[in-house]
């Protein structure tokens, strides 16, 4: 006897027609409808969206330049007009006599200042009694200043430790019994007066010697309203050089 519930070879080839059958009218009906649903809605289109890659993160950007140091404003004190800082300048004779000439109208002034008296020396080189001299000077630095004229060929120079010691003005050539010397003394007052504390002006020779003490010279002159000229009576100024 036959099973009659085991399927047989022609069933199973109809259910896979049936399925071929159902696939095709499916994909039949959704071309239908996209033709329908195009013809109806023509300017109806999807956009592809193509996905974006994550985009990197952007660089910190660079610090800002240092922006430069503000200009510093130069302001003038008191202190520009007062004791020069040294003797050297590059001036000329015409400017250096301007600049000289300048003085207060006022006799007061508004800072401590003791009168000084200025040593003015024209020498032709090395100054021969500078031992002399440097014993008066000791002991009294704020009570004076020096000023040197030497002849433009003159190269030496004083030890570190004298008072003479980078006080040589800018010079000119003189010579003995000409107008060029003065000239030089013009020049040596006028370096003096570029310093206001300088009140009394001494004009040496190279052969002038102390025969006081400074104490006793710097009172005479500080305390004296009289211009002092070297002079003689009898008129023979030669007797000053007699052996």
């Amino acid at each position: 006897m036959k099973d009659t519930n085991k399927p047989t070879r022609a069933s199973r080839s109809g259910g896979k027609l049936l399925y071929v059958v159902h696939m095709l009218l499916f994909l039949s009906l959704g071309f239908v409808l996209g033709m329908a649903s195009m013809a109806k809605f023509p300017n109806f289109n999807i956009p592809f969206v193509v996905p974006s890659l994550p985009s990197p993160k952007p660089s910190a950007p660079p610090p800002p330049p240092t922006p430069p140091p503000a200009p510093q404003k130069l302001q003038m004190g008191l202190m520009s007009f007062l004791p020069p800082s040294g003797v050297i300048h590059n001036m000329t004779d015409e400017e250096l006599f301007w600049r000289a000439s300048m003085a207060p109208k006022q006799r007061r002034t508004p800072y401590h200042r003791v009168p000084k008296v200025a040593f003015l020396f024209l020498v032709r080189g090395d100054l021969p009694l500078r031992p002399l001299w440097e014993k008066f000077f000791a002991g009294h630095r704020e009570l004076y200043t020096i000023y040197v004229h030497a002849d433009p060929s003159y190269t030496g120079s004083p030890p570190e430790d004298s008072v003479f010691y980078g006080r040589m003005i800018p010079s000119q050539k003189t010579k003995w019994g000409d107008v060029s010397l003065v000239e030089a003394e013009s020049r040596l007052l006028a370096s003096a007066l570029l310093d206001h504390g300088n009140e009394r002006f001494v004009l040496l020779s190279e052969a002038c010697i102390p025969v006081r003490n400074f104490t006793t010279v710097h009172a005479f002159l500080t305390g004296s309203a009289t211009s002092i000229v070297d002079s003689y009576g009898d008129g023979d100024c030669r007797a000053r050089y007699d052996r």
